[in-house]
Formats: structure tokens, C-alpha cells, sequence
């Protein structure tokens, strides 16, 4: 169970997290926690079962307040499997260990494009609203295909640029400090092309936009997820999912 004893994580407006204390807690906080864990919930959907009578391993990159290892092992159908969370702010690594740690849940400090592990151990990485915040997002893509065993997924989320910063081409600087850069379908499609990953697909996280309306209702089963292709466009998505295996 979490220490709710420790200290809270500032709100920055790019950290999130269950209401634990945070004074400054808003409606619309809750409206961006509800939008994260429908990603997790779809991430712990597609999550492979153990072999050879182990548990799966997942690395969770990027993960902030830590919560998500809750939800990633939140399996029914196979035994939940253990985690490596990767976080780089020293107070964030800290702070997911004290509340979220255990004998299945490892958070460890690290960089997302050095992960801490070593090749083909993991079954799983789950990538987090993380990769519009890396200056060098191939490197996080290598490094989570090598972290990866032949066929293990990858699943990586990021806002989709089209509906986060309407208007903002391609490549260019967002408004958000906190971010290095924003993509759409095809620009994070063709990131991951090439990078020791197959069968790569994008899907498309849809749901209310973040209005005095539904802020103060939003609820994760609120979100849906979508597949791209012919006949379904992702341009609308609030979230982009790319969902790939390793070769």
C-alpha cells in the first residue's frame, strides 16, 4: 500500500498522480490523471504472460509519481507481473519507492535513454507520456528495444500534437516548456520504423476534451481507444499509443 506519510510531489502540470495530499489539487488534474490511466489500463491490456512458469517483466520508463505499477499489475487473467519502474528526478525515484515499492515493484533512478538493465531481459516497457520530453527519442526507442526479448512489446504514449498544440507544425518548439517536441500518427510511426521493432501500430486515445464541463467528471472508462488505418483517422486522438514488437 502507498505511504501517504510522505511528502507530496509538487504539481507541475506535467507530473501526475492519485490525490495523496496535494493541497493544490484541482479539477483538472484529475481530468489529466483520468487520461493517464486509461493509457496504463491499455498498456496492462496488451502486457505478454510469463514463460517458463515466471512472472513478466515490465519496465515502466518515466514514471513520475509511480503509481502505475499498481494498475500495470492489475491482471486477471495471468499472475500480475513484476515491475522496474525508471525515473531520472532523483525526489520522483524516491518518492514512487517509498509509496509504490515492494518484493514485486522495483523504482529505480535512471535515464530512459541508458536504461539500467541489462538486453533481452524484459517481456514488456511501457513508455508513459515520456517521449515528448526526450531530446533524443530514437536513443529511448533503442534502448527500449534492447531492454526487450525477441517479441516482447513495447507500448509508448505521447499527446497527439494535433489536438495538444492545434496549429504547431511539425518539428517545431511546443509552447510547453516541459516538452522538446510533439508528434502526430505518422511522425511517431516512422520514429519507431527501423529501430529493431515490428509490427508497429498506432492507435488513437479519444475522449471529453479537458472543458469546464467534464473536468470535474472525467473518469478514465470515459476514454476510448482506437485503432488507425483506412477508414479510422487519428487526427482528433488526445493521446497517440504506438504499440510494437521487438524483432
Amino acid at each position: 500500500m502507498p505511504d501517504t506519510h510522505r511528502p507530496a510531489l509538487p504539481l507541475t502540470g506535467e507530473r501526475t498522480g492519485p490525490d495523496d495530499g496535494h493541497a493544490a489539487w484541482s479539477r483538472e488534474e484529475r481530468y489529466w490523471f483520468a487520461r493517464h490511466v486509461a493509457g496504463y489500463r491499455l498498456a496492462s491490456r496488451l502486457l505478454p504472460p510469463g514463460r517458463a512458469g515466471r512472472r513478466a517483466l515490465v519496465v515502466d520508463t518515466g514514471i513520475g509519481e509511480g503509481y502505475a505499477s499498481t494498475l500495470l499489475r492489475a491482471r486477471r487473467d495471468v499472475p500480475g507481473p513484476c515491475v522496474v519502474g525508471v525515473e531520472l528526478d532523483a525526489a520522483a525515484a524516491t518518492h514512487a519507492a517509498a509509496g509504490y515499492g515492494g518484493a514485486e515493484v522495483a523504482d529505480v533512478r535512471g535515464n530512459v535513454v541508458a536504461l539500467p538493465l541489462a538486453s533481452g531481459v524484459a517481456d514488456a516497457v511501457v513508455s508513459s507520456q515520456v517521449i515528448e520530453h526526450v531530446w533524443t527519442p530514437w536513443e529511448h526507442l533503442d534502448e527500449a528495444a534492447r531492454v526487450l526479448r525477441p517479441g516482447g512489446v513495447l507500448v509508448c504514449t505521447t499527446p497527439n500534437r494535433l489536438t495538444f498544440s492545434p496549429g504547431l507544425p511539425r518539428e517545431a518548439r511546443p509552447a510547453n516548456v516541459y516538452h522538446h517536441r510533439e508528434y502526430d500518427a505518422e511522425e511517431l510511426r516512422a520514429l519507431a520504423a527501423g529501430r529493431r521493432l515490428t509490427a508497429v501500430q498506432v492507435l488513437g486515445v479519444h475522449g471529453p476534451p479537458p472543458d469546464a464541463r467534464t473536468v470535474s467528471r472525467a473518469a478514465a472508462a470515459g476514454f476510448r481507444v482506437a485503432p488507425g488505418g483506412p477508414g479510422a483517422a487519428l487526427d482528433d486522438a488526445l493521446d497517440l499509443v504506438l504499440v510494437a514488437r521487438r524483432a
